[in-house]
């Protein structure tokens, strides 16, 4: 149990972000979309279609319908359905336990079919849900209402369910598909809350995880609480959860809304498990005196460590097991406002320590690839492809490292003489100016990968911190550190571990 749900008296995560069929709450438009669906697949209708923004409350909505409907009904979940149409189909017989004969689309079709003649038989159902329907290619959905086609005489075999954003609509009004849309049945569109509802919603909440809203949050807080989420679930659990840890940090109880006002730009934010920070005793107190500083004088400074935005740090001391998200080039929109930094509870380091990556100890070479000149088209991405093999940030982080002269990773002038390293064992482990040592395990050009990266690196026992780097005017980049260490062997050592574990994102040279 995290501290801020002891200091609350919480028996459970009260906001949570993975949907959780146990906190369905049921808004008039989630209501109305629940019964639709209970009435379109028990009544053998065939397609429904769910359509909502992004946090809505979809996939909530669809766990809540599957386990209303019962053991009558054989429901399968596909989480992601932007995958080809055969894997669609050997994931659906998988999760059916429907032995598949054969890998070709007429034979897993033929098992399929067999198998829901059986469950018509022993007057069964069986529903198949497709969340993110939205990213479903226009040929796969095309494939997908082929099995609308599994039906009697009398009624459809295989009741559909399409869920995703609004333009899943837009995807189905394409004249290439157009036959899919004539037959849906049902279709149901997730509205956002009321404030009203809004309320509602977090006390429903709070009261499954054992307290209430009138104990935890100010009204004032509240009240900015469904402001800045506008109805928005997702929004709402990000938000009261790290206003809870905002309130736990000043020892507040309830919740004010200076606290709210501190994590309000952490409306939009996925953070995942990661975000939820243990703060250890000493550190409480640390953080405590500070937010009290702040609030008589400049609440900037502890707004930055609780908004973890550019140049804050985040630990990671407890080992959680997280799916390591794809890391894909691209570059983020906006530019974040400088922020102070919070000092690890390990070390004292100043802020200008770890705004630059150390080197490595003197006695340590920085063994160089290549010197090359870059040719029109190049970039840092495109140098980490030729001479990595693939375009890792944290290799394109070392080149930027090892060039000072680069002012945007993704600009360099043609002719321009770049040094690539080795990336090494040896380079891997830095010193700082004061003699700490640690390990650089990533960068990340998203900072919620970042989070999720430290946050599963952590299994290794060690602390783990991601700190900000500002690379251009509109681009910041995500390192991800662990330690301290005592000396640069227990960081080979440590580095060794982490390949042995299959914990790092990119390959180096030992």
């Amino acid at each position: 149990m995290t501290d801020y749900r002891q200091h609350y008296g919480f028996s459970i995560d009260p906001f949570d972000i993975e949907p959780d069929p146990e906190f369905f709450f049921p808004s008039e438009s989630h209501s109305e979309a629940l019964a639709a669906l209970l009435y379109g697949i028990n009544h053998r209708k065939g397609f429904a279609l769910v359509l909502g923004d992004a946090g809505i409350g979809k996939t909530t909505l669809i766990r809540r319908a599957m386990r209303e409907l019962g053991p009558k009904v054989r429901s399968v979940f596909i989480p992601q359905s932007g995958i080809p149409y055969e894997q669609l189909l050997k994931d659906i017989l998988l999760k059916l336990s429907v032995p598949q004969r054969g890998d070709t689309k007429g034979a897993m079709l033929h098992d399929l079919y067999g198998y829901l003649i059986r469950c018509l038989e022993q007057d069964e159902n069986a529903a198949i849900f497709l969340d993110e329907a939205h990213d479903i290619s226009l040929e796969v959905i095309e494939e997908v209402r082929l099995l609308a086609n599994l039906e009697t005489s009398k009624s459809k075999l295989l009741q559909l369910v399409l869920a995703g954003r609004p333009e899943l609509m837009e995807k189905l009004r394409s004249d290439v598909i157009r036959q899919i849309k004539q037959r849906i049945v049902i279709s149901c569109r997730i509205e956002a809350m009321t404030d009203a509802e809004s309320r509602q919603y977090i006390d429903h909440r709070l009261r499954i995880a054992g307290s209430s809203g009138a104990a935890v949050f100010t009204e004032k807080a509240l009240s900015m609480i469904c402001r800045l989420a506008k109805g928005n679930p997702l929004a709402l659990n990000i938000l009261c959860r790290n206003a809870l840890e905002a309130g736990y940090a000043l020892s507040e109880k309830p919740v004010s809304a200076a606290a709210v006002k501190m994590v309000q730009h952490e409306k939009d934010l996925m953070p995942g498990e990661a975000v939820r920070k243990r703060i250890s005793a000493g550190r409480h107190r640390r953080l405590r005196n500070t937010a009290l500083a702040c609030l008589i004088g400049a609440g900037a400074a502890l707004a930055g460590f609780l908004l973890g935005t550019d140049g804050a740090k985040r630990i990671f001391p407890q080992p959680r097991s997280l799916e390591l998200a794809e890391q894909k080039p691209f570059k983020e929109e906006g530019k974040t406002p400088a922020l102070p930094r919070e000092a690890a509870p390990t070390e004292k380091e100043s802020p200008a320590d770890l705004s630059v990556l150390p080197r490595p100890s003197p006695q340590e070479e920085i063994h160089i690839k290549n010197i090359v000149a870059v040719k029109k088209g190049e970039n840092l991405h495109v140098l980490s492809q030729q001479y990595y093999g693939e375009p890792n940030t944290m290799f394109m982080d070392r080149i930027l490292e090892l060039n000072p002269d680069i002012t945007d990773p993704n600009v360099i002038l043609v002719g321009q003489k770049i040094r690539i390293p080795e990336i090494t064992a040896s380079l891997l482990v830095i010193e700082s100016s004061r003699g700490i040592f640690k390990v650089h395990i990533g960068t990340f050009l998203n900072r919620e990968v970042a989070l999720q990266y430290g946050d599963r690196a952590a299994q290794s026992g060690k602390d783990v911190e991601v700190v900000s780097r500002k690379v251009s005017q509109t681009e910041t980049w995500y390192r991800v550190l662990a330690g301290p260490f005592a000396g640069r062997e227990e960081g080979l050592d440590f580095l060794e571990d982490l390949t042995k574990k299959e914990l790092l994102p990119f390959s180096y040279s030992r």
